[in-house]
């Protein structure tokens, strides 16, 4: 991480050419030097996958005209992406149709060609946005303001070509103030008061005050207009992004955030107002949580690369606090980039985006720290045994998250029989105390990063002793937690033990150390994993730890 020369805030406004009177962030900062000392990443600092994405963003901007141009070396444009306009944008484009000065604009993202019989043609998605089709009680033609696809975007594409770049399918106003596109549907505000959970998210997460005011919390709080007048759509080919089958490729997505970036710049979009389909109408899917996830994280990073102090103001200043510290603005964004879809997602959903994104990696460069001592480097049995009671399996009953392991030889042992906990790798305690749930007696619980930077959990519990271990503290694989002890009423000793998803703790554990009794299969296989696949993992490091889950089946029981 590095530091940037200062520069002040009002010298930032004048050169980003935003009025001062136009801005709602009461005093929120601090009106000299706001943007002093912001931190910034060099590619160098970046994992792979993600510098590769990077690398292939186009350079693009929006012209004062409104149409979007391909930018060489020094900044000069190679010429306009190609632009086919929509029936509907042909149909409605006078100054009654331009989206609405005065109302604060959003860009959303939605995916297009989500059956296998789609003509995926640049003809055939033309053809899709020109067709009839009807929605509820009306009939009305659908258009984007620009359509995304997979190749490296250049100036022409042929109508027939199925690989393609970037088009723009809608021109601007003469002023170049984009015109509505037809990409929601009408909706009911009233039905949603008080129910959008997705709304509900950001007040949780402290985001839905009058100085940030996001356009989502608007659209059902704010002025009851056609969030058509208020948003731009982009429409990617593909579907189902949130499936790690159908994950889009780097071009894609780096295609998507050229479009996104220079619709920002161009007409003072937040990062905090680029939405998905499914974020405004909750009966969509489209483009997905962890797919928007994923865009709004890169959006940061790139903030943090790119020099350019408007596009960072863009994404960064709801995050700026009271303190007037850029670094803390910068940290703040990318915790609500992760909070948001923990609270909107699911904690399997989570760890497949930590992996996808490389999250953990990149804010650890942020913070100039590292989680190291955490980091999955060796490994060691949670108890020296090998028989597993044949009644409390992974699911088995429907509830138990976890498998019971009981020392060797357990059924010819003394009733003072004990033995030792130890943790099965490297970790950090999140928790250690009684658990007044299934698994009575004493619990620790431990979290733990993959090579790959996803992160998960591990849950000890039905232990009569704990050793000297402290919340907060990281410790190596081997390191004694505890003892299990046979009972005075004859019930032998054995060891609970069971894997979480990281996501989990932020969701339930923090709150309670234990699975809600109404917990059914679903919710445990969303929320843990079975634990000796995981122990599998551990043991043989080769074997592939996302395959092993996804694989099913028994698997056989853990030797050491």
């Amino acid at each position: 991480m590095r530091k940037k020369n200062n520069i002040s805030r009002r010298d930032f406004l004048k050169f980003s050419g935003v009025n001062l009177a136009s801005l709602s962030f009461g005093n929120l900062y601090k009106l000299a030097d706001w943007a002093a000392g912001w931190p910034y990443l060099s590619l160098h600092d970046l994992p792979e996958s993600v510098r590769g994405i990077l690398r292939l963003v186009p350079k693009t901007t929006v012209m004062q005209n409104g149409n979007l141009h391909l930018l060489g070396e020094y900044q000069y444009s190679l010429g306009a992406v190609p632009l086919a306009p929509t029936l509907w944008n042909m149909e409605r484009s006078k100054p009654v149709d331009e989206l609405f000065p005065d109302l604060r604009w959003g860009i959303v993202l939605h995916w297009y060609g989500d059956h296998k019989y789609f003509d995926k043609t640049v003809k055939g998605f033309l053809r899709g946005f020109n067709s009839i089709r009807r929605i509820a009680d009306y009939e009305t033609r659908t258009s984007a303001h620009f359509l995304v696809g997979d190749k490296k975007p250049a100036t022409v594409i042929a109508p027939d070509e199925d690989f393609f770049g970037i088009l723009q399918t809608q021109y601007a106003s003469p002023a170049g103030v984009p015109y509505l596109a037809s990409h929601l549907n009408n909706f009911d505000v009233r039905s949603f008061e008080g129910d959008h959970y997705l709304v509900n998210a950001l007040y949780k997460l402290g985001l839905a005050n009058a100085n940030i005011n996001p356009v989502l919390k608007d659209l059902y709080e704010g002025p009851k207009v056609d969030p058509n007048f208020r948003t731009i759509a982009i429409e990617i080919t593909g579907s189902d992004f949130d499936d790690p089958a159908n994950y889009p490729s780097d071009q894609k997505i780096a295609n998507v955030l050229s479009v996104v970036w220079a619709l920002m710049k161009r007409y003072r979009i937040r990062a905090i107002d680029v939405l998905g389909h499914n974020e405004i109408q909750l009966s969509n899917s489209d483009p997905g949580k962890k797919f928007m996830a994923l865009i709004r994280y890169l959006l940061g990073v790139m903030a943090l690369v790119d020099k350019d102090p408007v596009l960072r103001f863009q994404v960064f200043s709801p995050f700026m606090g009271e303190d007037g510290i850029p670094a803390n603005a910068v940290k703040r964004y990318f915790e609500f980039v992760r909070d948001f879809l923990v609270l909107v997602g699911l904690p399997d959903e989570v760890f497949e985006w930590e992996i996808w994104s490389k999250y953990w990696f990149v804010v650890d460069q942020i913070s100039g720290q590292t989680d190291s001592k955490i980091l999955m480097r060796n490994s060691h049995p949670p108890i020296f045994a090998d028989s597993v009671h044949p009644g409390n399996w992974y699911l088995d009953p429907d509830n138990h998250e976890g498998i019971d392991i009981y020392p060797d030889d357990y059924r010819n042992q003394a009733l003072n029989h004990s033995s030792e906990v130890y943790l099965v790798t490297d970790g950090i305690c999140m928790f250690i105390g009684e658990n007044r749930g299934f698994h009575h007696g004493k619990t620790a619980i431990f979290r733990h990063r993959q090579p790959d930077g996803a992160e998960l959990l591990t849950v000890y519990g039905h232990m009569n002793t704990l050793s000297d271990i402290a919340v907060g503290n990281n410790y190596p694989a081997g390191v004694q937690l505890g003892r299990v002890s046979s009972l005075e009423d004859g019930t032998h000793s054995f060891l609970h033990f069971s894997s979480a998803y990281g996501a989990t703790w932020d969701k339930h554990l923090s709150q309670n150390p234990n699975v809600p009794l109404s917990a059914d299969v679903r919710w445990i296989q969303r929320h843990f994993f079975h634990p000796e696949v995981f122990l599998s993992h551990l043991a043989d490091p080769g074997c592939e730890f996302q395959k092993c889950l996804t694989d099913g089946g028994r698997i056989p029981p853990i030797r050491t």
